[in-house]
């Protein structure tokens, strides 16, 4: 009888040792980040420019904490980020971050380098690597543009957003790519290479809108 309650117990504990070891932690992501297209144009410019693809390469997308310099990464690395033409946002990267409140998003636009795995094959040829590709078409023609130029990334959120654990927060970054090929109220013709550092600087200069969107619907919470 003592026998057989002793090999009862270390059964019983063989198969609960062995469950517990195979039973995995599920990690619940608290924050997703996304980047919606703002298409819009100055009515007289409607007609010049129209565009089909955007295509940008990011790397390193991080958070700042409110009033400590600490960063959290939400996605290392490079990585693309293909904008939805047809609106809507595209979610690029999901994390679980420490909960606090965060001010505001790093990241870079990244040309490629040597020791970069390409994403995407279009972001390196045999004369050069880019950061950002546009197709569309420019009074009709159709055009490709590529940028090689990185440019470091700081963009202040409207208000501190507050993650928790166990409640995600979608944070959603507007583009405007159409403003990429403006300047003065006139449109920059992309085939023409004199155009190409007024481009580049509205193109590094683009990433200023960030905020809470709950709902995913590309707007301010």
């Amino acid at each position: 009888m003592k026998i057989n309650i002793l090999f009862g117990i270390l059964f019983v504990a063989i198969f609960t040792f062995s469950c517990s070891e195979n039973v995995t932690e599920t990690r619940i992501d608290n924050l997703s980040f996304s980047m919606a297209l703002d298409n819009s144009l100055p009515k007289n410019l409607e007609s010049d420019i129209a565009l089909t693809e955007v295509k940008i390469l990011v790397r390193d997308l991080k958070l700042k904490a409110l009033s400590r310099e600490d960063s959290s990464n939400v996605r290392s690395g490079v990585f693309m980020a293909a904008l939805n033409m047809l609106g809507g946002i595209t979610e690029v990267a999901v994390s679980n971050l420490p909960a606090g409140s965060y001010e505001s998003a790093k990241f870079e636009i990244h040309k490629l380098e040597s020791t970069d795995t390409p994403p995407d094959a279009e972001f390196v040829d045999s004369s050069a690597s880019y950061s950002v590709i546009v197709k569309g078409t420019y009074l009709g023609n159709y055009f490709i543009y590529k940028s090689k130029k990185s440019a470091h990334q700081h963009v202040k959120f409207d208000e501190p957003i507050v993650l928790r654990e166990g409640s995600e927060v979608n944070i959603t970054l507007v583009v405007n790519p159409n403003n990429w090929f403006v300047k003065n109220g006139t449109t920059l013709d992309p085939t023409d290479s004199k155009n190409e550092n007024d481009i580049d600087n509205l193109i590094k200069d683009s990433f200023q809108k960030c905020f809470r969107d709950r709902n995913r619907d590309g707007q301010p919470d």
